[in-house]
């Protein structure tokens, strides 16, 4: 894989003249410490940008993708759990009975029971003597030895019997040849008895341990070979590079995830955009492709070789018969082998049945096709009528010279679409000696259509005569007419007036005008779709599933049902899957919330600045330090310009904050996740009837997701549009609608009521769907993708926006009595504090006033009576 990316890497640099600087090489991918959420490997190089590219099979989630940018996706692999092969086989006991079918063995024993009657009729015809019973049993049991490989007891004289009993032996070898050579592959082959199949078995079954990848997959993958009882979990893609060191045979099921391998860039590169452009001109001309088969053979280490059979060759000979084909076949073949380039040669009646098995094996194969006359044109045009789809190989169509050249004008000008071409069709046709390649295609109006796509000659090579892709050449459709289905009252979508409005409907008015195609809106159905095993597809899908619809416009959720019969388009809308639920009456009190406007860290540097603060003017104050008028003055100027300085700016900031939590109102809801949503069980479950949420319990193994099935409403009760469904659960407490962001955004303004939410953690993808295997799926998403790059899809997005307020509006908020509710709290507590200290405060007085009075008395009484007791001594003495 690293091969690959490298190889990428440097058209990448070839293209936009860049210069490499390898910075660093890391052995893990990386993680994010939960503690100190600090990222590590690949990942902490990009994100803080000691990096600007990592080349590495770096796979795309939704939490990495909020701290970097990722490229188009490069490889697709699945994730694949891998544990030690086990040392039990299987015994294959009816492996004597599966060597031949069940039609090769009532052959033979119709042929065991036939042929002793045969020969029955030929003995009696020559000695009737004998019994009939006897003549019956005896050749019963010497045709049964004869398939026993048993010799004759005595060989016949005669000489017709002589010719059906050799006949009959012939016959025996050559079944018994037959049946040992496949009797010894069924008993040569180790079936082994795994001891899960299923994720699901691997998680009841407890005694193995999960790893998955720490510092290299090379690791971990030995480490299943060394202990017992591992189970690796790892993408089938990175196993398949170390294959060839695994020192032991491993065996896997699958988990049924889908990853994507792309390259990864730092949050916001600005090349980002660049790059995708370039990675898609890449996948456009094949040499993603190219790269990914050229991987591929290099991890191939096992090969079958078979031998080939006279039989297989003989429409080969055949062919041969003609001198001039059989020379340019003989010269193709062996300067493409000497070219390593793999080759094979059929007959027009063998492409038929090797069609489809091309199409499994062989990722875009090159057919050559050589026509001589009318016979082999013709030939060749019923074939193609039964291949489907058409547009699966290349095309090459050699006219080659013959007597008269009978299909010169054909082939320069060809009138209609006799070879069943469509528009996404690769046919190049190379006429006689002119030394063009031109390419044939055809819309839906059955007219071939031509372009000079290269010249070919000898001496000068192939020289293209266009630079453009193969969707930009053939974008007009000359106005051919799709027909369109639309779901009713469905988001983002609405008609007016026999007029498509909103995101996808105006999306497919330019795309209508980049592509010629004239617009033909079928009658709304209720529906988006869903799958029944007995009616099949309902809604926009059946329409589509059924031919009657060409492209389906909604937001279509991507799921993998839904691939398996009709197409995508490329990912419009990316949205999350929430429970929405109705607001409880009673509000919640967060008493915590005048601590959380300011962080801990902050609350520390308050409480330590308040402290310090304090001690310090104490110590200034008990030293007696003082300072100069000048000084003095300039303190309290600096702190009337300062409005008293650092208080006020905290203040002011601890206001701005407090404002924003008590502005908002936070429900109390008895959970918080879908852990405890699923719990709880008092709530019952809505989806939308005959969407792709209605079918999640179809394909979904994921036993949370089934548990909160369990509690889903009857279908009868199941809303059939958005607005009916936020409409229940308005009326109803005890209603959860399960559906997606965008949705709820989109039908604001038509709730009644307030709603809250829980997170599901499952993401939506939603795009424009088309009938399955449709020509215009290529175009259509080549179109989205420049309509992506050039900003068209931004600016339907923001001429559509949603219909409900964005957070952080301008609006009037009130706060209400329960949001003061703490700091109300605080100041009762605080009345009911001082009273209580007030009463303590009289009772105490009331006690100590008394006795300070009664001192007074008698402090003034003996001050008195002194004074008199002098007077009167002075008034003696005189």
């Amino acid at each position: 894989m690293a091969t690959m990316y490298t190889k990428v890497f440097e058209e990448l640099t070839s293209h936009l003249n860049f210069t490499v600087n390898i910075v660093s090489q890391k052995i893990e991918y990386g993680m994010r410490n939960r503690q100190t959420l600090i990222w590590s490997g690949v990942m902490g190089e990009i994100v803080y940008n000691r990096a600007d590219f990592a080349i590495a099979d770096m796979a795309l989630t939704s939490f990495r993708i909020c701290f970097v940018d990722f490229t188009l996706p490069l490889i697709v692999s699945k994730i694949n759990l891998y544990f030690k092969e086990p040392g039990i086989c299987g015994v294959k006991w009816i492996g004597y009975f599966q060597t031949f079918s069940s039609r090769t063995w009532i052959t033979i024993i119709m042929l065991i029971t036939t042929v002793p009657l045969l020969l029955f009729f030929m003995k009696t015809c020559r000695d009737q003597s004998r019994s009939t019973v006897d003549l019956i049993s005896e050749n019963f049991i010497c045709i049964w030895g004869i398939f026993c490989q048993q010799a004759l007891i005595e060989f016949p004289k005669s000489s017709s019997l002589r010719v059906a009993y050799f006949t009959i032996i012939l016959t025996a070898v050559l079944i018994m040849a037959h049946y040992s050579a496949a009797l010894i592959c069924f008993l040569t082959v180790c079936t082994h008895v795994l001891p899960f199949q299923t994720l699901e078995e691997f998680t009841d079954d407890g005694t193995y341990k999960l790893i998955v990848i720490r510092d290299s997959a090379d690791y971990d993958i030995v480490t299943v070979c060394n202990e017992k009882n591992v189970a690796f979990m790892v993408m089938s893609t990175q196993k398949k590079s170390i294959e060839k060191d695994i020192p032991c045979k491993l065996s896997s099921i699958t988990t049924e995830r889908i990853t994507n391998l792309v390259i990864m860039l730092s949050k916001d590169n600005p090349y980002t955009g660049v790059i995708n452009y370039h990675l898609q001109k890449f996948m456009d001309n094949g040499m993603i492709m190219r790269l990914r088969e050229t991987y591929s053979s290099q991890l191939v280490e096992n090969k079958v070789f078979k031998p080939v059979y006279l039989f297989n060759v003989i429409p080969i000979l055949a062919i041969l018969c003609d001198l001039k084909t059989t020379t340019l076949v003989h010269t193709l073949s062996r300067e493409l082998s000497q070219q390593r380039v793999m080759i094979t040669i059929i007959t027009f009646s063998n492409l038929m049945s090797k069609y489809n098995d091309y199409q499994k094996n062989i990722r875009l194969p090159l057919f050559v096709i050589l026509l001589d006359t009318e016979e082999t044109m013709y030939e060749f045009a019923k074939i193609t009528k039964g291949i489907k789809p058409i547009f699966f190989p290349i095309w090459l169509v050699v006219f080659l010279q013959h007597l008269g050249n009978p299909l010169k004008d054909y082939c320069t000008h060809p009138a209609n679409n006799i070879f069943n071409v469509d528009v996404s069709t690769q046919m190049l046709v190379l006429c006689y000696n002119r030394p063009i390649l031109v390419e044939w295609y055809a819309i839906r109006d059955n007219y071939t259509r031509t372009f000079d796509l290269a010249t070919w000659s000898p001496d000068r090579g192939l020289i293209l005569r266009t630079q453009e892709n193969l969707y930009a050449r053939r974008s007009d459709m000359f106005g051919d007419v799709v027909r369109v289905t639309v779901v009713n009252n469905s988001p983002l979508v609405s008609l007016k007036n026999g007029t498509m409005d909103g995101f996808f409907g105006l999306l497919l008015i330019e795309l209508s005008k980049v592509m010629n195609f004239t617009i033909k809106i079928l009658d709304p159905v209720d529906s988006f779709g869903s799958w029944d095993p007995q009616n099949g597809w309902s809604g926009a899908i059946g329409k589509l599933v059924n031919n009657e619809a060409d492209i389906g416009i909604a937001a279509f959720t991507l799921t993998n049902d839904r691939l398996n019969d009709i197409d995508f388009t490329i990912p419009l809308i990316r949205t999350q899957y929430r429970l929405y639920l109705h607001e409880p009456i009673t509000p919640y009190v967060q008493w915590f919330w005048y601590f959380k406007v300011f962080s801990p860290g902050v609350w520390g540097t308050l409480i330590m600045i308040i402290i310090i603060a304090s001690i310090l003017l104490t110590v200034i104050k008990a030293k007696g330090f003082s300072m100069s008028i000048i000084s003095d003055n300039y303190i309290k100027v600096w702190g009337i310009y300062c409005q008293q300085g650092l208080p006020v700016i905290i203040l002011s900031t601890y206001f701005a904050s407090l404002i924003s939590y008590l502005a908002l109102n936070t429900a109390k809801l008895p959970f918080s996740t879908l852990e405890g949503y699923v719990e709880d069980g008092t709530y019952k479950l809505l989806v939308l009837q005959n969407s792709a949420e209605y079918d999640i319990p179809l394909y979904t193994k994921d036993p949370l997701l089934l548990k909160m099935y369990e509690s889903r409403e009857d279908k009868e009760y199941l809303p059939f549009n958005l607005s009916e469904g936020f409409k229940k659960i308005c009326e109803r407490m005890d209603l959860a609608f399960y559906t997606t962001e965008v949705f709820k955004n989109y039908m604001g303004i038509y709730v009644q009521c307030e709603l809250v939410h829980i997170n599901t953690g499952r993401i939506d993808n939603n795009a424009i769907t088309l009938k399955k295997g449709s020509p215009y799926t290529g175009f259509i998403n080549y179109h989205l993708r420049r309509f992506q790059l050039n900003g068209v899809i931004n600016k339907l997005q923001n001429k559509n926006p949603s219909k409900i307020p964005m957070k952080g509006g301008i609006g009037n908020f009130t706060v209400d009595i329960t949001d003061v509710t703490p700091i109300l709290t605080i100041v009762i507590g605080s009345m009911v504090l001082s009273l209580f200290v007030l009463i303590i405060e009289k009772v105490y007085y009331s006690f100590k006033t008394p006795n300070f009075k009664n001192n007074e008395s008698i402090t003034k009484f003996t001050y008195n009576l002194n004074v008199r007791n002098k007077l009167r001594k002075e008034y003696e003495k005189s």
